[in-house]
């Protein structure tokens, strides 16, 4: 999972004052819109067209948080999971209400690393964003919007009136760099500038088991995480048959 949601991020949590953000929270809260749109049962599926690397948002469930009703995401890379809870407020706010690490079995919540929203209603340039944990550590801001985002190596796009987030330590925020496009969400990400992941595929409401036959990084990392912690997408290859 990178650190902007997807390369973990292990490290103690400074005492530092939290930013007051006030938001209220409706019934439908975990139905998300915007620049991260998604139900449950929905999935997004970014490759590295070169790097061989791979990331998928499976959103497994809605549950509640601190009084919240939260979407269930479950973020996989690599072989690491990272399980979010998400919210929109009645604003169109998107926020991380708690994010859990599997392998270190560190939890972050709003208020104890999470600092900022996930992403604004109305992005500005200059805004600060909670997109890598914990904070304050690390940093993310709203660079650009407005950004006009080519075809993925995939097929998917092109996108207008995209928002670009960069994270990193201050004051360059050089490390990394995400765009986020309006009814899409994820669309591209860098690392040290270098991309490493376009958007594949987004399947919305009836998320497939799709598996590989052919030892792929991806289904073999699908295999794993779906044995040890559970899916949103159904199983329909056992893994004995994946050897």
């Amino acid at each position: 999972m990178k650190k902007m949601l997807s390369v973990l991020v292990f490290c103690l949590l400074l005492v530092s004052p939290v930013p007051s953000f006030s938001a209220d929270f409706g019934p439908n809260s975990a139905d998300l819109n915007g620049f991260f749109p998604g139900k449950s049962g929905d999935r997004l599926v970014s490759m590295g067209c070169d790097t061989g690397e791979v990331f998928y948002l499976d959103m497994v469930g809605k549950e509640e948080i601190a009084g919240v009703r939260c979407l269930k995401i479950n973020a996989v890379t690599d072989g690491t999971l990272g399980t979010l809870w998400m919210a929109q407020d009645t604003d169109g706010t998107i926020w991380v209400r708690q994010i859990y690490f599997h392998a270190s079995g560190v939890t972050y919540s709003y208020g104890n690393g999470i600092n900022y929203p996930f992403m604004p209603a109305n992005p500005q340039v200059g805004d600060r964003v909670s997109q890598s944990w914990p904070e304050p550590e690390r940093q993310c801001r709203i660079q650009e919007v407005g950004v006009s985002v080519d075809q993925t190596c995939w097929g998917m796009g092109p996108y207008q009136d995209c928002v670009k987030i960069v994270c990193g330590d201050t004051p360059n925020y050089d490390d990394e760099s995400e765009y986020f496009c309006p009814g899409v969400g994820t669309v591209q990400y860098y690392r040290h500038g270098v991309l490493l992941r376009q958007l594949k595929e987004v399947i919305r409401n009836n998320c497939p088991g799709d598996l590989d036959l052919d030892r792929d990084v991806d289904g073999a990392d699908l295999a794993t995480m779906a044995e040890q912690y559970g899916h949103t997408c159904p199983l329909t290859v056992s893994i004995a048959d994946m050897f």
